[in-house]
């Protein structure tokens, strides 16, 4: 009698921790909470944090081919408070074609504070940078900054060389977190 009754009250508990499990896997999308932080597609009035952080160069001035690498890049200035963050991020290359060519083969990955956001439910926004070259970016943003230390990691898997205009990025993993401060005032 006693094994029936623990069978049912077994299976419930199984779907119970099943269910908690699921959701604490959940890739974040547009609207979606970090804490009281919240993605957005919508980028006015932002700050980039390539203005806070050094951008992720797998290469040095004068190489012409880059490196995968895993790194982690410290912010040596803090983000105000109310700032609204730009936390996609992007590909830019000499002309349009090279832009095309590239972006199929790139996949990408990014995790705020160690969540994944679905990069793909935020599309992307095809611009030019203030020199003149294409760029096609993730248009994600991070708004109600809270506190504190924060990481933001990118990674983006080449699948097969390829040359941007600039430099020739080989086949592998290319993967940085960034660790940044947002400002308490």
């Amino acid at each position: 009698m006693l094994q029936r009754l623990l069978s049912p009250i077994m299976v419930v508990a199984v779907l119970l921790l099943g269910t908690a499990c699921a959701r604490s896997s959940t890739v974040l999308k547009n609207g979606d909470t970090i804490g009281d932080m919240v993605l957005s597609k919508d980028g006015t009035s932002s700050l980039w944090i390539g203005d806070f952080c050094t951008n992720n160069n797998y290469f040095q001035p004068g190489q012409k081919a880059a490196t995968p690498e895993v790194a982690t890049r410290e912010c040596e200035k803090t983000v105000p408070l109310h700032s609204r963050l730009i936390v996609g991020d992007g590909w830019t290359t000499k002309n349009k074609q090279q832009l095309e060519e590239n972006w199929k083969v790139i996949t990408w990955e990014l995790y705020l504070d160690g969540q994944q956001v679905d990069v793909g439910v935020f599309g992307t926004a095809d611009m030019q940078t203030p020199e003149g070259y294409p760029n096609r970016s993730w248009p994600i943003f991070l708004e109600n900054l809270a506190p504190g230390v924060h990481t933001r990691r990118n990674v983006f898997r080449i699948s097969q060389e390829i040359f941007d205009g600039f430099v020739t990025y080989p086949v592998g993993t290319y993967d940085t977190t960034y660790r940044f401060t947002v400002d308490a005032k």
